[in-house]
């Protein structure tokens, strides 16, 4: 007898075929968004502090022109020789104006040193400072008891230093010079 059979009987699989040719590469596809900022990074210290410069030349202020008009004061030139320039207005010192620069030395600190006018003037004159460099330090005062032909001038100098608890100018040394701009009718 031989049976026939019928239906779903299947075959043992069969070998595999070949490998087929590669395909082609795929669109690119679109940007991602970009990542968050990261942190800022801390300073740096400091660098180290430069060394000190050379100190520079001492000033040199001359009195330039004198004009009558509107009240100004120009400085010209370059340091270390300068030029004051004066325009004085006409009125309280009269169209008879006159002007003096006087020099003086310091004899005692912290004394006023007197000086006394060249010229007679018909009411007390204006006193000036006129400043002035010796060294490093600012020489400059002021003028009290101011008479038509004298008066006593207090030179003042910057402090080398400065400190918190005194103000920028001491008594300037004795045997030190300064100018004054006397200007009166």
């Amino acid at each position: 007898m031989v049976w026939i059979l019928k239906g779903n009987i299947k075959g043992d699989k069969g070998n595999d075929g070949p490998m087929g040719p590669k395909g082609q590469d795929g669109n690119i596809g679109p940007q991602g968004n970009p990542g968050n900022t990261g942190p800022t990074g801390a300073q740096g210290p400091a660098g180290p502090t430069g060394s000190t410069g050379a100190t520079g030349p001492a000033n040199t202020l001359n009195i330039g022109t004198v004009t009558s008009g509107t009240a100004a004061a120009t400085i010209t030139g370059t340091a270390p020789n300068q030029t004051l320039n004066l325009t004085i207005p006409p009125g309280a010192a009269g169209t008879n104006s006159v002007m003096e620069v006087i020099t003086g030395t310091v004899t005692t600190a912290g004394t006023a040193v007197p000086l006394t006018f060249t010229k007679t003037y018909s009411s007390p004159p204006a006193v000036i400072p006129i400043p002035q460099w010796s060294g490093t330090q600012m020489v400059t005062g002021g003028a009290s008891n101011i008479t038509k032909t004298a008066c006593g001038f207090l030179a003042m100098q910057s402090r080398g230093t400065l400190l918190l608890t005194t103000g920028p100018f001491e008594n300037a040394a004795a045997g030190q010079q300064f100018r004054v701009l006397v200007i009166g009718n």
